[in-house]
């Protein structure tokens, strides 16, 4: 870990000072103590050929990235290092793109594009050096991760280089595609190689089929042995990638690995363990003993240090939550934490360090060695973890966990943390997530300065968290915080920022308000919000429910139809409330007249009924029910029954609730 942190600090330095050539001589030298260290050793040398270490990404951003590797790249042409670092860098934004959006064909060209120049400056790296074997680590991640260009498999067949995809796209494409380049400062590559390194062998069928082989086979070459390399590959061995579960299992045990000591072989192991990771609830007994023998029999295993910390720090937080074993849940952490490993670099340790925080705040157990503040800035040193930068702001802003009380240092680490967050850099806590379990907590003056901070920096979610907090939707809210008027700019921030859960929130509160919804410019202005809610997991039922209510109620002939439509689609919806609301409204619909085919007093008596059947006790429900049945008066009930039997007319099944069979047999009742 020393290692790590003092190979960024070095490499800062050189950058800053433009010192190219000694850069070069220091990546040089990490390169010679890795070849000089056991396998798996002296893990600095990789990570710096990430090129992460190079400049502050989260305040400089790819593009002061690209400029620096160009800079590196143009002050020493014949240097190995330089090729490489430029090379992983395009890869790493290849992937970027690729996960960044929906996909299309701009997104593909792109992607393409930088995988082209990624490739190219690995090819020229090896050109270079008489062992180019991160190089061929990086070919290994192109070709596994990506694909290898067109025009490489055609040197590989002692053809000319030719194939270009902007060749082959619409020039719409092409201009569609360039932004993409120049947001991480990027561009197409300018002329297509003409020849392999001379290093390069002949492939084998199966090495075309399968290019990964290929590019390990000659990492090997380079460094037998080779652990990062053969790590590399296990990558794409795990099921996420369409392996076998088994598929490390064999790796581990096979001749690529048997002059390794246990616990590298351990590590290949651990990675389907740690892909699979998932805290158990106290209730679920059985796979609560399987997590925890699972741990106990590792812990056993020779391990490395990065191992060691992730096995603690789940097991750890499996004690705490689950077996409510406080102090062995803590006894685990400190463990974990006192590990010499890149805990920053570690996405798994995401969840532990969510229950470590929920363990000191919400349960109060006493944090006598500062393990919080240990692992914050553990977590912060990493590219990941923006939960941590969020605990990090906050402790600075008040003071808190060990932290010195720094505004200066709040306002930078909260900006980080929104960074993060925004690039999907959060795992197992959430920037959001960190602001809800202070409010849980009581920690009430720190969740609403995160929640404001986030919404200054327009983090989405955060005024919509700022309007629950307001209009006492967190709960346990103490009266200061109850303000209808922040409540109200908050969620309108909220709508304007997109967000479909506010659209469909203010959608409700014009609806259960005192507007005139007959006037039809109002009735569209709520419809609006509401179809504009539709697609978020969250809000998708319940704003086609109140669709089918709207519509039916203030809609035109056409438009009650959609709303029967809305609400016979939610009948048999899994939430019980949803499905008898529904059921209700199509009873309101058929007994009068409304978007139905016909009206029908009898199958709106079976839909209120099934409603209350699905619901009961709800009062919104029953009141429907009993407008139906004119349940006010006796009489009246029981004439209205009768007549709707009588008359009831033909009706299709489907204008009816579904029935399912019962435990009775020979009986029926409505369908949940």
């Amino acid at each position: 870990m020393q290692t790590l942190t003092r190979t960024r600090q070095v490499i800062r330095e050189l950058v800053q000072a433009n010192s190219f050539i000694e850069l070069t001589r220091f990546f040089d030298s990490l390169e010679a103590q890795w070849r000089q260290a056991a396998p798996g050793e002296f893990p600095a040398y990789l990570a710096a050929i990430e090129g992460h270490m190079l400049v502050d990404l989260e305040n400089q951003g790819d593009r002061a990235l690209s400029q620096v590797l160009k800079a590196w790249v143009d002050a020493c042409p014949k240097a190995y290092h330089p090729q490489v670092v430029m090379g992983m860098h395009c890869f790493h934004r290849a992937c970027q793109v690729q996960d960044g959006g929906q996909r299309n064909a701009a997104r593909l060209l792109a992607v393409e594009q930088m995988c082209e120049t990624a490739t190219a400056h690995l090819l020229r790296a090896m050109d270079r050096c008489a062992q180019p074997v991160a190089a061929a680590i990086g070919m290994l991640r192109v070709s596994a991760h990506l694909r290898e260009p067109a025009w490489l498999i055609e040197l590989f067949q002692g053809q000319p280089a030719r194939y270009r995809p902007s060749a082959h796209a619409d020039v719409e494409v092409q201009e569609a595609a360039a932004p993409l380049l120049v947001k991480h400062g990027l561009l197409p590559l300018a002329e297509l190689p003409q020849a392999l390194p001379a290093c390069l062998s002949r492939r084998a069928d199966h090495e075309n089929e399968a290019p990964r082989y290929y590019w390990l086979r000659h990492a090997l070459v380079a460094r037998p042995g080779c652990f990062e390399a053969v790590q590399a590959l296990a990558v794409y061995l795990l099921p996420r990638w369409g392996a076998s579960f088994d598929a490390l299992e064999l790796l581990a045990d096979g001749p690529l690995c048997e002059a390794w000591d246990e616990a590298l072989r351990n590590a290949l192991r651990w990675m389907a363990v740690e892909e699979r990771l998932k805290l158990p609830h106290a209730e679920q007994l059985q796979a609560v003993a399987g997590w925890q023998q699972l741990f106990d029999a590792w812990l056993q295993r020779p391990l490395r240090p990065r191992e060691s910390a992730v096995v603690l720090a789940w097991r750890g937080a499996l004690r705490s939550s689950a077996l409510q074993d406080h102090a062995g849940g803590m006894r685990d952490f400190a463990a974990s934490l006192a590990c010499n490993a890149d805990h920053g670099a570690i996405p798994a340790m995401g969840e532990p360090f969510r229950r470590l925080v929920g363990l000191i705040l919400c349960d109060g157990i006493a944090d006598e060695h500062q393990l919080l503040r240990t692992a914050i800035e553990r977590l912060c040193e990493g590219r990941t973890h923006a939960g941590a930068c969020a605990m990090r702001a906050a402790g600075h802003r008040f003071g808190l966990w060990g932290l010195p009380r720094s505004a200066e240092q709040a306002r930078l680490w909260s900006q980080v943390a929104v960074k993060r967050q925004r690039a999907g850099l959060a795992p197992g806590f959430e920037v959001l997530a960190v602001a809800r379990l202070l409010w849980a907590a009581n920690r009430h003056e720190v969740a609403c300065y995160l929640y404001e901070r986030c919404a200054e920096l327009s983090l989405p979610g955060a005024a919509l968290g700022l309007y629950e907090l307001h209009s006492g939707g967190l709960g346990n809210t103490p009266a200061d915080y109850l303000d209808d008027e922040a409540a109200e700019h908050w969620l309108q921030r909220a709508v304007e920022a997109g967000s479909r859960q506010a659209k469909y929130n203010l959608a409700c509160l014009r609806m259960e308000g005192d507007e005139d919804l007959n006037e039809r410019s109002a009735m569209l202005a709520v419809r609006r919000l509401l179809v504009d809610a539709l697609g978020n997991p969250q809000t998708n039922a319940r704003a086609r429910l109140h669709l089918g209510i709207l519509l039916r109620q203030f809609g035109e002939a056409q438009e009650r139809a959609e709303a029967v439509a809305y609400l016979s689609s939610l009948v048999e919806h899994p939430d019980p409330w949803v499905a008898g609301r529904a059921s209700a409204e199509l009873g309101l619909a058929w007994m009068q007249g409304r978007g139905t085919r016909k009206q029908s007093r009898f199958a709106a008596i079976e839909w209120a009924n099934r409603a209350v059947s699905l619901q009961p006790g709800d009062s919104a429900i029953e009141g429907i029910q009993a407008e139906i049945l004119n349940s006010h008066n006796r009489v009246k009930t029981l004439v209205t029954q009768c007549g709707a039997a009588l008359f009831r007319g033909t009706l299709h099944a489907s204008e009816l609730p579904p029935k399912q069979a019962v435990s009775e047999p020979g009986r029926l009742r409505a369908s949940a």
